[in-house]
């Protein structure tokens, strides 16, 4: 999806719940990505089309101080999907 929309991601964090809950495992997502305010947009509209169940539980969007391009922001996105085992 980051190279579809055109973002840039240098990690990704998760954590998955020991304990289900209703029979649901639960993995909360921090994903950290730069580029231009139309691409960050861009990302998220993917996210919203993916065959992959996401709720954003958070978005924190600011301008990217040290990026080479002006335009670049830069998102901290905390998303949440479940599974079942």
């Amino acid at each position: 999806m980051t190279q579809t929309a055109g973002v840039r991601n240098t990690r990704k964090e998760y954590n998955k719940d020991a304990t289900p809950q209703y029979g649901l495992h639960s993995v909360k997502i921090t994903l950290p990505v730069t580029g231009p305010y139309a691409n960050v947009m861009r990302f998220i509209k993917e996210i919203e089309k993916s065959n992959t169940f996401f709720i954003i539980n958070s978005i924190d969007v600011r301008a990217k101080e040290t990026s080479t391009r002006s335009s670049d922001i830069s998102m901290n996105l905390n998303l949440e999907t479940f599974f079942y085992r």
